[in-house]
C-alpha cells in the first residue's frame, strides 16, 4: 500500500548555495551577496517591477527593501542543473518596526555558481 502522506517524505533543507544567499541577505553582507550575483541578474519580486542588473538588485537590497533584519528558514528545496527551487518561512521586522512572518518559494537559475534569474512569491491572501 502507497503511503500517500506529504509529511513522511525526507525532504532536503540545506543546500550550500542557497544558504549562502540568504545568510549574506540576513546579515545584511552586500559585499557577499554582490559576489554572488551575476551581472546581468534579473530579480522579480512581487510589488516592484522587474529589477535588472546587480546594481539594480544592490539597490533594491541597499535602499529600497522594507525588511530592516530578518530570518529565512529554509524548509525543502529541488535542485535539477542549474535550476533550483527552495521554500520556507521569513520572520522579521520591517523598517518601521512591524513584525514581518511570511512563507516564500523561489525559483532561482543559475550562471556557473552566480544567481542569474529569481523570483519570489510569497504565501498570502490574495484573491
Amino acid at each position: 500500500m502507497q503511503n500517500n502522506n506529504i509529511a513522511s517524505l525526507e525532504i532536503p533543507t540545506d543546500d550550500p548555495w542557497i544558504s549562502a544567499l540568504l545568510e549574506a541577505i540576513d546579515c545584511n553582507c552586500w559585499d557577499a551577496l554582490e559576489q554572488i550575483l551575476a551581472p546581468d541578474v534579473v530579480y522579480e519580486r512581487p510589488g516592484y517591477a522587474p529589477l535588472v542588473g546587480r546594481d539594480a538588485v544592490m539597490n533594491f537590497y541597499r535602499h529600497i527593501r522594507i525588511i530592516k533584519s530578518g530570518i529565512h528558514k529554509v524548509q525543502g528545496f529541488a535542485r535539477q542543473g542549474k535550476i533550483l527551487s527552495y521554500y520556507g518561512n521569513f520572520k522579521g521586522i520591517s523598517q518601521s518596526d512591524e513584525p514581518l512572518n511570511v512563507d516564500f518559494c523561489d525559483i532561482c537559475k543559475l550562471d556557473g555558481d552566480h544567481l542569474y534569474y529569481r523570483k519570489t512569491f510569497f504565501h498570502i491572501a490574495a484573491v
